[in-house]
């Protein structure tokens, strides 16, 4: 899989003052539907539309349950959902 990608430069974020270096940032070009993934999968396969909503609506509810639970989602080669977590450091708990 490739996607295109333009550079941005910015200063480095672990460096304020370092001067500003390149980063590559990437560039969407267009957004996809979920009706429009239904009929794409309806193409290459024997469901129907409303079937295949009704499928990936079902997932898009179940995966926030399970890393809510700290489960790490694995779709395959799509690759894997997780939650991170960045907070800044505190002198206390």
């Amino acid at each position: 899989m490739s996607f295109q990608y333009h550079l941005v430069q910015r200063p480095n974020p672990t460096q304020p003052g370092a001067p500003k270096q390149f980063y590559a940032s990437a560039t969407n070009r267009a957004e996809v539907s979920l009706r429009t993934l239904a009929k794409e999968i309806k193409e290459i396969s024997t469901v129907s539309v409303p079937d295949t909503t009704a499928v990936i609506e079902a997932l898009l509810q179940i995966i926030p349950r399970h890393l809510g639970e700290g489960a790490v989602v694995r779709l395959g080669e799509f690759g894997s959902f997780s939650v991170n977590v960045c907070s800044e450091g505190a002198a206390s708990e």
